[in-house]
């Protein structure tokens, strides 16, 4: 758990500062689309396989990633957030319909 949440912070601090510095663009919107790419593919691995605490873990980096873009009223990286959470969350419920209820 502790090496999987460091290497997802450790990427998201990448990620932010390799789109924080671009200007908008096509590549911006690529390194964008790649990253959370990446993200929903490990979210949906982890959701197949049974790994909930992980997914969580996984939703609560896109949490802070999403905070993030908020603050940069950045529309890109929020329109990929939510393709990417929504993705996620369509299957957890798929797997285990009560899944996002014990989020709290």
């Amino acid at each position: 758990m502790t090496t999987m949440s460091t290497g997802i912070g450790l990427a998201q601090d990448k990620f932010e500062e390799i789109v924080g510095g671009h200007e908008e663009g096509e590549g911006r919107r690529y390194i964008t689309s790649r990253f959370f790419n990446d993200i929903k593919r490990c979210g949906l691995l982890l959701t197949e396989i049974g790994e909930e605490i992980f997914v969580f873990e996984i939703i609560a980096q896109i949490k802070d990633i999403g905070e993030w873009a908020v603050g940069c009223d950045d529309a890109d990286v929020l329109h990929y957030l939510n393709i990417t959470l929504q993705d996620i969350g369509i299957a957890a419920t798929e797997k285990s319909p009560g899944l996002l209820w014990n989020m709290s």
